[in-house]
This record gives structure tokens, sequence and C-alpha cells, in this order.
């Protein structure tokens, strides 16, 4: 985080610096890195977090100058025992969004099908969904769901490991 850069490969970063542009809408699940770089390139943001300490730290690392474009939401536990709130929880500030209004998701945090179905509507023609971690089990799912969306895969090095992780991008079809 220290770097401003999100912790995903470096192809999917790179992807980003060529896409993302002033004024963009933008919402990610899971805060960090991330959130910065979005900040830094002057998209108007969203982040959903469910860690307190986490969005703590997060808020330390961006300057006052970047929290006008910058909502967060922090999403506690339902359930102490797993720490983790469900998925109902977890995407309620999508309820709030219009359809066709978001440039960018970045799903980067829990409940990351549940994030995927929710958002398909939000994403305006044209726009994309990128998916860390993509080759997952449990994320399977997401590649039948979005099915007739262009799909890039990229796999390398993290800016935080140097494990090969692979990483979805999806563009959502245009209109016509």
């Amino acid at each position: 985080m220290k770097a401003g850069f999100p912790w995903i490969n470096y192809a999917t970063i790179q992807f980003m610096h060529f896409l993302v542009r002033k004024n963009m809408r933008v919402v990610e699940f899971g805060a960090g890195g991330s959130s910065i770089f979005f900040l830094r390139h002057g998209v108007h943001l969203e982040s959903i977090e469910h860690d307190e300490i986490w969005i703590k730290n997060v808020r330390k690392k961006v300057s006052k100058k970047l929290h006008n474009n910058w909502t967060y939401h922090l999403i506690k536990p339902d359930n102490e025992i797993t720490n983790i709130p469900t998925a109902e929880t977890y995407l309620s500030p999508l309820d709030r969004l219009s359809d066709s209004s978001i440039d960018l998701f970045l799903i980067d945090g829990r409940h990351r099908v549940e994030s995927i179905k929710r958002a398909m509507d939000k994403i305006k023609p044209g726009g994309y969904l990128i998916l860390d971690n993509c080759d997952r089990p449990e994320y399977s799912k997401s590649f039948e769901l979005l099915a007739n969306w262009s799909l890039n895969q990229v796999s390398c090095i993290t800016n935080s490991s140097e494990f090969v992780t692979p990483a979805a991008i999806w563009k959502k079809p245009s209109l016509g």
C-alpha cells in the first residue's frame, strides 16, 4: 500500500494505467493500494471494505486533498465468529448506485461471485470489471455469468509477492 499500487498482478496494473482517467466512476471491493492508485488518477471512488483496522490504515495513507473524491463504506460483520459480513450486508452500498453508472469495478474483496452478480447492471456499456485471483475454484461461476462479455486474462507476479497470480478483465458489451 505504501507505493500506492493495487495488490494485483503487474499486467493488470499496467492495463489500469492505460484505462483509468480523471472523473471516471470506480467501485472497488477491498480498499488499499488500489484506493490510492485510483484517487491519484482523479477518479470518483467508492470503496467497500469489511476490516475496520485496515480501512483506518488506508485512510491515513490517502491525502486530505484526495478524500474529496472518495466514499468508503466500512461494512461490519454480522457474525463475530466469522468476522465477515453476509453478502447482503457487504453489497448493500450498491443498492444506491444507478444502473449503467460505473466505469470500472475492481473485485478483490469478499463475496466475489455475488459481487459480480450485483455489479453487472451497474457497469456502463463498454465499462470494465476486474476480478483478482480469478483462478480460484470458488470463482469459476464468474466466467459463466460474464460469458457474453469480452475477456482478457492476464497472469504475472504481483507487487506484493513473487507468486504468479491471474486476473480476469471483462468488458461489458456496448449497446446496439
